[in-house]
This record gives C-alpha cells, sequence and structure tokens, in this order.
C-alpha cells in the first residue's frame, strides 16, 4: 500500500511542476513582443529599398543609386511577434559613443510616431545616412572618438516602457 501512495505523490508532483511552468511559459509568451531589425538601403522612386546591414556593399549602393534610389538611409524595422498589440513610441540608433544616441523626431521616414503595430504587424522607418554621419562627426570633434571604431543599433522605444534593440550593428 505504500508503494502506491508514493507513486501517487510523486505523480502529483510531477503534475504539479509541470502545469505551473505552462502556466509561467503562457504568461510570459502572451504579452506583447516585438522584434528590431538593422537595416541599410536607399530612397527614391516612391520607395524604399532595403538590406540586411552585412548585405550591402558600396558597390550595391552605388547599384540602387543608378536605378534611381539616391538617398542612403539606415532603417529601423519593427516586427510584433507577440500576442497582443503593442505601440512604437520613439526610433533611435543607440552607440557605443559614450552611450550617445540619434533619434530624429519628424525627421524620419514611415509613419508617424506613436504607432500601434496589431498582432503580426511589420513597420519600418528610415533616417537618412548623412544624418547619421553628422552625429559621428559631432561624436568625434566632441569625444574625439574614431567614427570607424563607433557602433550603432537600431532600437524601438514601446508604449510600455520596455526598448528592444537590435541583435545587428553598423559600423560606419
Amino acid at each position: 500500500m505504500q508503494t502506491v501512495t508514493l507513486v501517487i505523490a510523486i505523480f502529483g508532483a510531477v503534475l504539479g511542476t509541470a502545469s505551473f511552468t505552462w502556466q509561467v511559459t503562457t504568461f510570459l509568451l502572451s504579452g506583447a513582443r516585438t522584434k528590431t531589425e538593422l537595416l541599410i538601403g536607399a530612397l527614391g522612386r516612391g520607395g524604399i529599398a532595403t538590406g540586411p546591414i552585412d548585405s550591402m556593399t558600396p558597390d550595391n549602393l552605388t547599384r540602387l543609386v543608378e536605378q534611381g534610389f539616391t538617398t542612403p538611409v539606415i532603417a529601423v524595422r519593427a516586427r510584433n511577434i507577440g500576442r497582443l498589440p503593442v505601440t512604437v513610441t520613439g526610433i533611435s540608433l543607440p552607440s557605443s559613443l559614450k552611450g550617445m544616441s540619434l533619434s530624429v523626431p519628424g525627421g524620419m521616414v514611415g509613419p508617424d510616431l506613436p504607432h500601434r503595430l496589431e498582432v503580426g504587424d511589420t513597420e519600418t522607418w528610415a533616417i537618412d545616412l548623412e544624418q547619421v554621419m553628422h552625429f559621428l562627426k559631432a561624436g568625434r570633434e566632441t569625444f574625439e572618438i574614431d567614427p570607424a571604431l563607433v557602433q550603432m543599433w537600431g532600437q524601438v522605444d514601446l508604449g510600455n516602457g520596455r526598448q528592444v534593440r537590435s541583435a545587428e550593428s553598423f559600423r560606419p
């Protein structure tokens, strides 16, 4: 009889642990979740052509210019991969330059901020590459840091106070 009681107790403990783990996982996955990507490309012909940071060479940018995409840009793409809508309140390019960050309110191409991303939605905001270069020049003159050593990421500020940074980074 004691063996049966022990087996039932062990089974109950395992089932209780599995149930608790499932509920914690469901809770963590049920909210808004956002993925952020950093892209590079160019504006023109009424649109934007972008690609991954590591695939865009100076030759590729030259080809884009030849095709009518004349304004080089850095773009931040936000994708809602969660189960609830999320509001994007800001877009920026944080850097390794003494904690400085570049944001261009009103000077970006893309939807107005704040912008609500429904479940499964994706939006892209672009910042003129010339503004990024001015930012790096200011950093060089202020902190005497070589811009080639600076690294920049794409970042999305959310209405819930979270900030989501891209895994990809950009080096000028």
